[in-house]
């Protein structure tokens, strides 16, 4: 950090922080619900959206207070890189959102970033199976070496079906939505049983803002 604003208080020049990709004012409803991503106050999305983004050489933090992290001494920057939006984002959407639970199918519609990340986050709350889903082998594979237990390729198999089977027609507690297209998403929820969860972790906004459907699992 190598300046601060006089309303900054908890930073100081020379700190190395982590910077949220959503900002938060601290002060609006959403924001005291954890809810940052529909901050009222000028925070949420605005990082490359509504204001400059941070690939340069320096950027100003609205919100410097509220929307950065420090950095503890003994971590690298290499091991703090992608929890400035990637993991929590599956984390904080998806496995909390969802509330994975201890035995739960999880089913990660999406085998991306986003959904590596999910299926890492998902086994801490010992899940009893993951299913990785999308139409990349190699994607798939992936999924399988970050601890997916059972892959399905959607372009050959169908995935409904197949979830069907693995749980005697019942269908998967928790589906993560990882892609953001409609598409992706009426799966997810194709997928899940009665009273189960669907967590939207995409970054796409056509969806984010529409989904009304009461099972959802939104964060945004």
């Amino acid at each position: 950090m190598q300046e601060v604003g006089a309303s900054v208080t908890t930073l100081a020049p020379g700190d190395r922080v982590l910077l949220s990709c959503v900002s938060s004012c601290g002060r609006c409803r959403f924001c005291k619900e954890g809810r940052y991503g529909q901050c009222l106050g000028g925070g949420g999305w605005i990082f490359g959206h509504l204001i400059d983004g941070v690939q340069a050489e320096y950027a100003r933090v609205p919100f410097a207070d509220n929307s950065t992290y420090k950095v503890p001494e003994h971590l690298t920057d290499e091991q703090v890189l992608f929890l400035a939006d990637i993991l929590p984002t599956s984390y904080e959407v998806g496995v909390l959102n969802g509330r994975v639970a201890p035995g739960d199918t999880v089913a990660i519609v999406g085998a991306g970033p986003i959904g590596l990340a999910g299926i890492l986050t998902a086994r801490l709350y010992t899940p009893g199976r993951i299913v990785a889903i999308d139409l990349a082998d190699s994607r798939l594979e992936s999924a399988q070496r970050f601890g997916a237990d059972v892959t399905i390729n959607n372009g050959r198999e169908d995935a409904v079906a197949r979830i069907m089977e693995l749980t005697d027609g019942l269908g998967a507690d928790v589906a993560f939505e990882a892609v953001g297209v409609p598409d992706t998403f009426e799966l997810a929820a194709d997928l899940i049983r009665p009273g189960g969860h669907v967590a939207k972790t995409s970054a796409s906004t056509a969806t984010r803002r529409s989904c009304t459907w009461s099972g959802c699992g939104c964060a945004t």
